[in-house]
């Protein structure tokens, strides 16, 4: 973050540091005052051409909750080297990575680890990154906010659809967005795939923005998700935060829910808007077994050209990360009915079972059926 955006967050957030998060204090501290000056670089010398840099073709949207494997498939569609993507390195040096990349590439070689903090997944400065990162260190008003304060009330979490925004909060984030996609465009000059959990209640609100847009949804057994998303939620503010988190197990199950129902209300409503080719569903379950084949209907489904290269490229990314490891969670019956009571209309929509979350049949096939 540059200076003035993370005082505001601390103002936001009344300095509620935990006295044993004082280091990541200073040192986000630290890191500000360098962000700030290297953004006025960028800006005296790139600001005027990103501001007038056009985003076309629109991009193309991987959306669906957290955990439910949206980092794959963006990683899968990277591989086409047709598309540009924001990489670790820009999504978290997003204000100066047109002038700072050489220098801080083999910083952070050194100081990423090699798997993520909450998965197995690899890292690394130029894999595809989550570009709701890259908004929460502009100072965009963003969920993210709450990884930083964990045991306060989340400000932003409305935005995870784009009902009932106040006018100067919708037009900070719209802001931002568009600024840091002119960022990358005027790098990559190539249409960009994204990838955020955090866009997938927006995608109305998105095509309207960036008319053209595609969006590729993934859905994966709703129990798994849910028992991975409260995992993903501790890990992160055990290793981000400036607090340490003092929440029950029930309220984080309460967190979780209320972002879904807030999420999925968007997008069951949003893709009602949306034309037949500019959206398209896949599942999880489906991706691990025959990654080409999914690769294959994705790129018909959207018209997106000739897929047979990604198809072979997928199925040799798929072939050299065997050793990866899903998590095998135990699923206590209470769970279960619980997620699946609240979580039902999702388990429906995506052809998971009302009553154990098992896969059942492809969207494509409850389309046809309605």
């Amino acid at each position: 973050m540059r200076m003035g955006d993370y005082a505001a967050l601390l103002s936001n957030h009344r300095f509620a540091v935990s006295w044993q998060r004082l280091p990541m204090f200073f040192l986000v501290g630290g890191c500000a005052i360098g962000n700030s000056l290297l953004s006025a670089i960028q800006q005296w010398r790139f600001g005027k051409r990103i501001q007038h840099q056009p985003i076309e073709p629109a991009p193309i949207f991987v959306v669906g909750h957290w955990r439910s494997g949206t980092t794959l498939l963006h990683e899968l569609l990277s591989l086409d080297d047709r598309f540009g993507y924001p990489t670790t390195l820009e999504c978290f040096l997003p204000h100066h990575f047109l002038v700072s990349e050489p220098i801080f590439r083999p910083l952070l070689k050194v100081l990423l680890p090699s798997k993520r903090p909450m998965d197995n997944m690899p890292t690394g400065v130029d894999l595809p990154q989550e570009d709701e990162f890259a908004l929460a260190a502009m100072g965009a008003p963003s969920p993210y906010q709450q990884i930083a304060f964990p045991n306060q009330p989340a400000r932003y979490w409305k935005l995870l659809n784009m009902e009932g925004l106040e006018p100067q909060v919708e037009a900070a984030f719209a802001d931002n967005l568009t600024r840091f996609l002119q960022s990358l465009m005027f790098k990559k000059n190539k249409r960009l795939i994204l990838k955020s959990p955090t866009h997938t209640g927006r995608i109305a609100w998105l095509a309207k923005r960036y008319p053209g847009s595609k969006f590729i949804h993934i859905a994966r057994n709703p129990v798994d998700v849910f028992l991975s998303t409260k995992r993903l939620w501790r890990r992160l503010h055990e290793v981000q935060g400036l607090q340490i988190p003092r929440y029950s197990d029930e309220e984080l199950s309460e967190m979780v829910h209320r972002d879904y129902q807030a999420m999925y209300h968007g997008y069951l409503k949003g893709r009602r808007e949306l034309e037949p080719n500019q959206w398209h569903e896949v599942q999880f379950e489906k991706l691990i077994v025959d990654a080409p084949a999914v690769i294959k209907q994705i790129y018909q489904a959207l018209n997106l050209g000739e897929s047979t290269q990604l198809e072979s490229d997928a199925a040799k990314y798929m072939s050299e990360r065997r050793s990866y490891q899903v998590a095998d969670y135990q699923y206590p019956p209470e769970t279960v009915a619980e997620v699946m009571r609240r979580w039902g209309q999702y388990a429906h929509a995506f052809g998971y079972d009302l009553k154990t979350g098992e896969h059942l049949a492809e969207p494509s096939e409850l389309r046809s059926r309605a």
